[in-house]
């Protein structure tokens, strides 16, 4: 390490390694496993299966394990991700009723209706405690990637490697889209991966399949079994783009990672390529991603959030002056447009549809009835109910129904930032605020740096970028909700934190006193994410031991319609065994309790000796009552028939 390298504080005398210093092997192999991670986890159908979900969180946890014991650059930012968890971990909390129904009266009420069998006057601020434990365990390792990017990326070897990931999947994602266009009928992914439900009549649903991996919106519908009736949920498949299930999270895919790949490409070609072909390059290839975005894809959000990260792209990297000052001006305008559209979608402003020209005001006007418009104003109105600490995270979907009092579903908002703000409270929008002061803060940092020293950074300028497209997108879309684009955000914003200023502006780096030297904060952070991908694996099996049974729930009921269910009783009894077995692993999950009680209600119309199916049915009722206990908005309780109803078996 050359004396370059060597920073001396000017106060206490002590030295520190500047930014861009050799990685040591520990920074490589952490770097590594979230660059494998950026590449896998899109390609893995967006990580949107149990295990591929966890895999991907097995890799950013243990990336951040490695960082973290591997003696921390800054020590203090290891606590950001132990600290937010352990906030938010109050919505865990049990609380009595009477405090309960300050804080959060939509939760009070539910579970007072769910413990009324028991007596208790007890409740959490979440609903479902067990959804909620899992959210905040994948916010740990979330916001663990995010701070170890921030530091692992301002050595320049490992910024490269990320930043080259990042290229990988985008052109690998961009070829496998063209490749593998939406097909309405066939509904396959990547031409191996069938999404059709199991019903012939409607394969474009699935009550099978879990929300992350539909375009999550659904039906709840009523299921009869002999005399009682309970409600599950079918959501419709989505059109699926490329290696995406959901068109717009391909769209959401190419938001983060095509800037990159274009501050790469000018980077690259510095003083090798003439500057108009170069540019010419640029501009070719951000058309023809736009239109496979929004043509292709059809996607509108995904189409207008590129439109914005390719506007600022221009702004940031264009070197001519006035050309530059257009590109700032109609960053602006499109900047002002875009909010403009925002209030009227979300606040419902009629007549708004009349500003644009006649042959486009029906389009707009249907847009302005979208469903992520519902979606939104009922997370506002869950927000209202609970505003101190919101209702808990994972929680939206299960009170969607309670809100809009209807039997349409959507298992996520459609607009990340309602939705925080609806499972978070005040509390999760403080953070949100603070995240977004520490962005605005580097960005101004970087772009103060660059002016005064007249140069111009693409790489960077594609990383800020992208994160003012998907800043634009997650406003109508779930993207954060998807692992495989959660993990790219996290990847982006950390590489954007840790833009390393132009040598002529670059300040001393002070570390914070009492830390220096200290392995605790990188210790204790390991230890919390050994701790929460322990969990999370659990998790995963559980998750799939749920889809199991609620695959093998499908098949009872079809039995008697279908030839291709000839042995739904012997999968109830598998997956009885396998759902008891895990609730021995997962016992505060109340959907598995509903799911092993369906499945004893099921198999109880398939018994010839009238005791054993009542005593089927005893079995089922017990479970169902261990549910109640173990959330309070459990779906899939069954309830009796009214006598005057004739039951039929579906």
């Amino acid at each position: 390490m050359s004396a370059n390298d060597i920073i001396r504080m000017p106060a206490t005398g002590r030295t520190v390694q500047a930014d861009g210093d050799l990685p040591t092997p520990a920074d490589w192999a952490a770097a590594a496993l979230l660059a494998a991670a950026c590449v896998a986890a899109p390609l893995a159908l967006g990580a949107t299966g149990a295990w591929p979900r966890f895999a991907t969180e097995a890799a950013m946890g243990l990336a951040a394990v490695i960082w973290g014991l591997s003696g921390i650059r800054r020590p203090r930012a290891a606590f950001a991700p132990l600290l937010i968890s352990a906030v938010l971990t109050a919505q865990l909390m049990p609380l009595p009723d009477r405090l309960l129904v300050l804080i959060s009266p939509v939760s009070a009420a539910a579970w007072k209706v769910a413990s009324a069998d028991a007596g208790g006057n007890w409740g959490t601020i979440t609903v479902d405690p067990a959804t909620t434990a899992a959210g905040l365990r994948r916010l740990l390792l979330s916001v663990a990637a995010f701070v170890a990017v921030a530091n692992l990326g301002r050595c320049v070897p490992l910024r490269r490697l990320l930043c080259g990931a990042l290229c990988i999947v985008c052109l690998m994602i961009w070829t496998l889209g063209l490749a593998f266009p939406f097909e309405r009928q066939k509904l396959v992914v990547l031409g191996l991966f069938d999404r059709t439900g199991p019903i012939a009549a409607e394969y474009w649903k699935t009550p099978i399949e879990p929300p992350i991996a539909t375009n999550g919106s659904g039906n709840l519908e009523t299921i009869t079994v002999g005399d009682q009736q309970y409600q599950t949920a079918t959501w419709i498949a989505a059109d699926a783009f490329g290696p995406y299930i959901y068109s717009n999270h391909f769209a959401g895919a190419m938001c983060l990672t095509l800037p990159v790949l274009l501050g790469v490409w000018l980077t690259s070609t510095t003083r090798r390529v003439p500057a108009f072909l170069r540019h010419l390059f640029v501009a070719m290839l951000f058309a023809s991603a736009l239109w496979t975005v929004g043509v292709m894809a059809t996607s509108r959000a995904g189409g207008a959030a590129l439109i914005m990260a390719g506007l600022v792209f221009a702004s940031l990297t264009i070197e001519v002056t006035w050309l530059r000052r257009t590109a700032y001006a109609l960053t602006t305008a499109y900047v002002l447009a875009v909010l403009s559209f925002t209030m009227a979608f979300y606040g419902g402003i009629e007549g708004f549809e009349k500003l644009f020209p006649s042959f486009v005001q029906p389009r707009v006007e249907a847009m302005l009835h979208d469903g992520r418009a519902l979606a939104a104003r009922a997370a506002l109105r869950m927000f209202a109910s609970a505003p101190l600490l919101g209702s808990g995270l994972g929680t939206f979907g299960e009170l969607f129904p309670r809100f809009l009092r209807t039997d349409f579903l959507l298992n996520f908002a459609h607009n990340d930032y309602a939705q925080w703000l609806a499972e978070t409270g005040l509390l999760g929008a403080g953070m949100a605020i603070a995240f977004a002061t520490l962005l605005v803060r580097h960005f101004r940092r970087w772009v103060g740096s660059i002016a005064n020293a007249g140069v111009v950074d693409p790489l960077t300028a594609g990383l800020w970028a992208a994160l003012s497209g998907i800043g634009v997108h997650t406003a109508y879309d779930w993207n954060l909700h998807i692992p495989a684009n959660a993990l790219l955000a996290g990847v982006v914003a950390g590489l954007a934190v840790a833009s390393k200023l132009h040598p002529a502006s670059q300040s001393a780096l002070a570390l914070p006193p009492g830390f220096q030297g200290s392995r605790w904060p990188g210790l204790t952070l390991a230890i919390g994410c050994v701790l929460a991908v322990t969990l999370l694996a659990r998790d995963a099996a559980s998750d799939s031991v749920q889809r199991d049974m609620r695959a093998a729930i499908v098949a009872a009921r079809l039995a008697g319609m279908d030839t291709k269910f000839p042995d739904a009783d012997s999968r109830l009894r598998n997956a009885i065994r396998a759902g008891n077995q895990m609730m021995g692993w997962d016992p505060a999950n109340g959907h598995l309790g509903v799911l092993v009680g369906l499945c004893h209600l099921h198999l109880s119309t398939a018994q010839d000796n009238l005791s054993t199916s009542n005593a089927e049915r005893a079995v089922a009722q017990e479970y169902f009552a261990l549910a109640r206990r173990r959330a309070a908005t459990c779906r899939g309780l069954p309830e009796r028939i009214p006598s005057a109803v004739t039951p039929v078996t579906k």
